[in-house]
């Protein structure tokens, strides 16, 4: 918003009021090859459709991990694994809000698994050359370290990346690094997620105000007066 009073510019920012869902995917109808998911049905306002997720290890395609996007790699023996989602924005500036998912723990031949075994995940935004990390959010235990008898359901968790803004006509990367600890003789420390959505309020562009245009007005208005009157006096000196 710009206002115009008096000579003063003054500029305000005009952002919608609440935040919307720009990105998000419930991996529902998902194929596997390999350590690649496709056919994600990604929706999207605002971005581009991110396409295919690859992991840098193979991912699961059992009846437990149908419908999710769960990686084939033990936390605690072979360590961790990352996966890069694209954030191609439009036209119109995003100033991000949250990202959320439901985080689940897997055997190592990809059924649910019973026992609490630990599961940290962080989630980096990178720049358009992955060089530069601009935000970061982790969460430590999405599930503890322990050999407690578990519900299988998944665990929900909130990412805060409010403060970050993706500039119009950029692109930025989420990467999400899955990690875990174990104790000795532990085993089957697998991961995956479901239901990620990403949030954000769209950054208005500066719209004129009508006092604008009532300042302008004025200002032409003094210029005109200023001009005859300067006409006047050089007509007089003749």
């Amino acid at each position: 918003m710009k206002l115009v009073l008096a000579g003063v510019t003054v500029f305000s920012s005009v952002n919608s009021a609440n935040a919307a869902t720009i990105l998000s995917t419930d991996f529902d109808g998902r194929t596997v090859s390999g350590a690649t998911a496709s056919n994600l049905n990604w929706i999207t306002n605002g971005v581009s459709d991110p396409g295919n997720l690859t992991a840098d290890f193979n991912l699961f395609n059992t009846a437990a991990t149908q419908d999710l996007f769960a990686v084939q790699r033990n936390l605690h023996t072979q360590g961790p694994w990352t996966v890069d989602i694209t954030v191609a924005v439009g036209s119109q500036a995003i100033e991000l809000d949250t990202i959320s998912l439901d985080a689940l723990i897997f055997s190592g031949v990809g059924t649910s698994q019973i026992n609490s075994r630990d599961f940290d995940l962080t989630i980096d935004l990178l720049d358009s050359t992955k060089t530069t990390t601009l935000a970061t959010d982790s969460v430590i235990d999405l599930f503890p370290n322990s050999n407690t008898l578990l519900n299988p359901s998944p665990v929900p968790f909130v990412f805060d990346f409010t403060g970050n803004t993706l500039q119009a006509n950029t692109t930025f990367f989420f990467r999400l690094t899955a990690s875990g600890q174990g104790s000795s003789g532990l085993v089957g420390n697998n991961s995956g997620i479901d239901n990620f959505v990403v949030t954000g309020t769209f950054v208005s562009q500066p719209v004129p105000e009508p006092l604008t245009l009532l300042g302008a007005g004025a200002a032409l208005g003094f210029g005109s007066a200023f001009k005859r009157k300067l006409t006047q006096k050089k007509t007089n000196k003749a």
